[in-house]
């Protein structure tokens, strides 16, 4: 994946969390029959700083906790009343 920001690096952190992100949508989702995800190649470049931030060890977690935090926000999203002014 390539992220550009014009004014700042992105933080590491981010980087691995959108290369884990990458890596557990590849692996649950994406994969063709008889074919696995590839953690090697699920990187995320900073076009600011140059930098690469791959997936890191703990992908698979960290692409779980985001499938479950989703859900909470999915089953909330309901009852979130409109911001005053919204039109729908």
């Amino acid at each position: 994946m390539l992220r550009y920001s014009k004014r700042k690096a992105l933080a590491a952190e981010v980087g691995g969390y959108q290369s884990a992100a990458a890596f557990g949508l590849l692996k649950d989702y994406l994969a063709e029959e008889g074919s696995e995800a590839d953690k090697n190649i699920c990187v995320t470049l900073d076009a600011f700083t140059g930098n690469l931030y791959p997936a890191p060890g703990s992908a698979v977690t960290m692409f779980a906790n985001m499938k479950a935090a989703c859900q909470s926000i999915g089953e909330r999203w309901p009852n979130v009343p409109p911001p005053n002014g919204s039109v729908l």
